[in-house]
């Protein structure tokens, strides 16, 4: 389980007195998509404000992914219209995944 090791690097790097950015927790987020754990992936992406992180596009495109990966269509639409009202600028890749958890 590839995302339980991502998730305990997060949880242990302020230990060390090394903070994870923006990049380490996108990484994370991907293992939890490869890993099937969506709700993993959204509480990252909602811890992120904790650790004085904003996320990037391509940070809720990896929550979208997990999103659509969980069969969860109606979150990755509230990701979605989230990254809408916060201004976000959204790419093909965003789109992409949105729709394939539509699909799904």
């Amino acid at each position: 389980q590839q995302w339980e090791w991502a998730v305990l690097f997060l949880q242990e790097m302020p230990l060390k007195s090394v903070f994870p950015d923006s990049v380490t927790c996108t990484a994370a987020i991907s293992a939890c998509e490869k890993g099937l754990r969506w709700q993993h992936a959204l509480g990252l992406l909602r811890s992120l404000p904790s650790r004085s992180l904003v996320p990037e596009t391509i940070t809720y495109n990896a929550a979208i992914s997990a999103c659509e990966k969980g069969e969860h269509w109606q979150w990755a639409l509230t990701l979605l219209g989230e990254m809408k009202e916060l201004g976000y600028e959204l790419n093909v890749i965003t789109y992409n995944a949105a729709a394939s958890a539509c699909e799904k």
